[in-house]
Protein backbone atom coordinates (compact mmCIF):
# COMPACT_ATOMS: atom_id res chain seq x y z
CA UNK A 1 0.00 0.00 0.00
CA UNK A 2 1.43 3.22 -0.90
CA UNK A 3 1.47 6.12 0.97
CA UNK A 4 -1.09 7.97 -1.11
CA UNK A 5 -3.82 5.40 -0.61
CA UNK A 6 -3.73 4.97 3.31
CA UNK A 7 -3.80 8.95 3.38
CA UNK A 8 -6.45 8.26 1.29
CA UNK A 9 -8.20 5.11 3.06
CA UNK A 10 -8.27 7.15 6.18
CA UNK A 11 -10.13 10.37 4.78
CA UNK A 12 -13.96 10.30 5.59
CA UNK A 13 -15.63 8.61 2.78
CA UNK A 14 -18.40 10.81 3.44
CA UNK A 15 -16.76 13.74 2.04
CA UNK A 16 -18.36 13.63 -1.89
CA UNK A 17 -16.92 15.83 -4.17
CA UNK A 18 -19.71 16.21 -6.25
CA UNK A 19 -21.71 17.99 -2.92
CA UNK A 20 -18.51 19.58 -1.95
CA UNK A 21 -20.10 22.87 -3.18
CA UNK A 22 -23.04 22.36 -1.34
CA UNK A 23 -21.14 21.80 1.62
CA UNK A 24 -18.79 24.63 1.01
CA UNK A 25 -21.66 26.99 0.83
CA UNK A 26 -23.08 25.84 4.18
CA UNK A 27 -19.85 25.88 6.05
CA UNK A 28 -19.44 29.85 4.68
CA UNK A 29 -23.41 30.48 6.23
CA UNK A 30 -22.69 29.18 9.36
CA UNK A 31 -19.32 30.75 10.28
CA UNK A 32 -18.94 32.60 12.98
CA UNK A 33 -16.85 34.81 11.39
CA UNK A 34 -18.10 37.62 9.11
CA UNK A 35 -17.21 36.68 5.34
CA UNK A 36 -17.84 39.67 2.73
CA UNK A 37 -16.76 39.22 -1.21
CA UNK A 38 -16.04 42.67 -2.55
CA UNK A 39 -15.50 43.51 -6.19
CA UNK A 40 -12.68 45.92 -7.39
CA UNK A 41 -15.10 48.80 -7.60
CA UNK A 42 -15.71 48.30 -3.69
CA UNK A 43 -19.15 46.91 -3.97
CA UNK A 44 -20.68 43.85 -1.67
CA UNK A 45 -20.53 40.47 -4.14
CA UNK A 46 -21.93 38.44 -1.07
CA UNK A 47 -22.00 38.43 3.11
CA UNK A 48 -22.67 35.96 4.95
CA UNK A 49 -25.44 36.60 8.17
CA UNK A 50 -22.18 37.08 10.78
CA UNK A 51 -20.87 39.60 8.36
CA UNK A 52 -24.85 41.25 8.11
CA UNK A 53 -25.11 41.03 11.73
CA UNK A 54 -21.90 42.42 12.84
CA UNK A 55 -22.92 45.51 11.04
CA UNK A 56 -26.00 45.41 12.49
CA UNK A 57 -28.50 43.89 9.66
CA UNK A 58 -30.68 40.79 9.67
CA UNK A 59 -29.98 40.04 6.13
CA UNK A 60 -27.34 39.48 4.16
CA UNK A 61 -29.17 39.87 1.18
CA UNK A 62 -30.11 43.68 1.96
CA UNK A 63 -26.12 44.27 2.06
CA UNK A 64 -25.15 42.50 -1.70
CA UNK A 65 -24.72 45.72 -4.27
CA UNK A 66 -23.89 48.31 -1.15
CA UNK A 67 -20.56 50.10 -1.48
CA UNK A 68 -18.27 49.08 1.03
CA UNK A 69 -18.16 52.39 2.57
CA UNK A 70 -21.77 51.12 4.20
CA UNK A 71 -19.69 49.54 6.93
CA UNK A 72 -17.00 52.51 7.44
CA UNK A 73 -17.27 55.83 8.35
CA UNK A 74 -15.20 58.64 5.95
CA UNK A 75 -12.46 58.40 7.87
CA UNK A 76 -12.20 55.01 8.55
CA UNK A 77 -12.39 54.46 4.62
CA UNK A 78 -9.74 57.15 4.17
CA UNK A 79 -7.34 55.98 7.20
CA UNK A 80 -7.75 52.67 7.11
CA UNK A 81 -9.84 50.76 4.22
CA UNK A 82 -8.19 52.13 1.49
CA UNK A 83 -4.30 51.88 2.64
CA UNK A 84 -5.76 48.06 3.98
CA UNK A 85 -6.99 46.95 0.15
CA UNK A 86 -4.03 48.27 -1.39
CA UNK A 87 -2.18 46.25 0.64
CA UNK A 88 -4.05 43.45 -0.26
CA UNK A 89 -3.52 44.07 -3.82
CA UNK A 90 0.24 44.85 -3.68
CA UNK A 91 0.82 41.25 -1.78
CA UNK A 92 -1.93 39.40 -1.96
CA UNK A 93 -2.99 39.34 1.31
CA UNK A 94 -2.95 41.32 4.61
CA UNK A 95 -4.32 41.16 8.10
CA UNK A 96 -4.85 43.91 10.88
CA UNK A 97 -7.52 45.14 12.59
CA UNK A 98 -9.69 46.96 11.02
CA UNK A 99 -12.59 49.81 12.70
CA UNK A 100 -15.85 49.43 11.10
CA UNK A 101 -19.52 51.05 11.84
CA UNK A 102 -22.55 49.55 11.84
CA UNK A 103 -25.73 50.83 10.44
CA UNK A 104 -26.51 52.60 14.00
CA UNK A 105 -23.39 53.92 13.42
CA UNK A 106 -21.36 52.78 16.36
CA UNK A 107 -18.12 51.93 15.92
CA UNK A 108 -15.93 48.65 16.61
CA UNK A 109 -12.62 47.08 15.89
CA UNK A 110 -12.62 43.87 13.93
CA UNK A 111 -9.63 41.77 13.31
CA UNK A 112 -9.49 41.54 9.53
CA UNK A 113 -7.84 39.23 7.19
CA UNK A 114 -8.15 39.73 2.84
CA UNK A 115 -7.16 37.60 0.36
CA UNK A 116 -7.22 38.82 -3.36
CA UNK A 117 -10.27 36.83 -5.46
CA UNK A 118 -8.44 35.45 -8.91
CA UNK A 119 -10.57 34.01 -11.70
CA UNK A 120 -9.37 30.74 -13.86
CA UNK A 121 -6.69 32.94 -15.60
CA UNK A 122 -5.34 34.48 -12.84
CA UNK A 123 -6.72 37.65 -12.86
CA UNK A 124 -8.44 39.44 -9.48
CA UNK A 125 -11.34 40.39 -9.30
CA UNK A 126 -12.06 41.34 -6.09
CA UNK A 127 -11.31 40.69 -2.30
CA UNK A 128 -12.43 38.12 -0.08
CA UNK A 129 -12.65 39.43 3.61
CA UNK A 130 -12.83 37.36 6.71
CA UNK A 131 -13.53 39.59 10.04
CA UNK A 132 -14.02 39.01 13.83
CA UNK A 133 -15.03 41.74 16.23
CA UNK A 134 -11.74 42.79 19.21
CA UNK A 135 -12.59 44.22 22.05
CA UNK A 136 -9.37 46.46 20.94
CA UNK A 137 -10.41 48.80 24.15
CA UNK A 138 -9.76 47.52 27.48
CA UNK A 139 -13.08 47.44 29.84
CA UNK A 140 -12.93 49.40 32.90
CA UNK A 141 -14.81 47.42 35.49
CA UNK A 142 -15.18 47.82 39.26
CA UNK A 143 -13.42 45.11 41.76
CA UNK A 144 -15.20 43.94 44.29
CA UNK A 145 -12.96 46.28 46.75
CA UNK A 146 -14.36 49.27 45.10
CA UNK A 147 -11.12 49.85 42.91
CA UNK A 148 -11.18 49.91 39.54
CA UNK A 149 -9.47 47.24 37.27
CA UNK A 150 -8.69 47.22 33.35
CA UNK A 151 -9.78 43.98 32.02
CA UNK A 152 -9.05 42.53 28.29
CA UNK A 153 -10.69 40.01 26.46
Amino acid sequence: MTRRQTISNRLDVRWDPRRSARRLSAIVQSSPSGICLIDRKYSVLYANIAWAKMHGYVSPGELIGCPVRTFHTETQMKEEVYPFLEMVRLVGQYARTIHHARRDQSEFAAQTVSSLMRDEDGEWFGYVQFASVTNEEPETRPAEDGQYTLEYE
